[in-house]
């Protein structure tokens, strides 16, 4: 579970996922604004509650879920 501020490896590979969709992140693998914005066009495309956390649900919609909205 990753929040607004936090920084993880794994979430640099999330960050370039987004990439797929429209977004450019450069894979900081730190969660900040741009991040939570991804996170939470993630969740509101795939009708998850938005929390602005990054669970496993809202991870596992950034490769099997709907694209979000630009």
């Amino acid at each position: 579970l990753l929040i607004r501020g936090d920084c993880d490896a794994a979430l640099t590979a999330w960050q370039l996922r987004m990439n797929k969709f429209g977004y450019d992140f450069q894979g900081t693998g730190c969660y900040y604004a741009e991040t939570r914005q991804a996170v939470l066009a993630v969740q509101k495309a795939n009708g998850i509650k938005r929390s602005g956390l990054l669970g496993p649900k809202t991870w596992r919609a950034a490769w099997h879920g709907k694209a979000p909205a630009g």
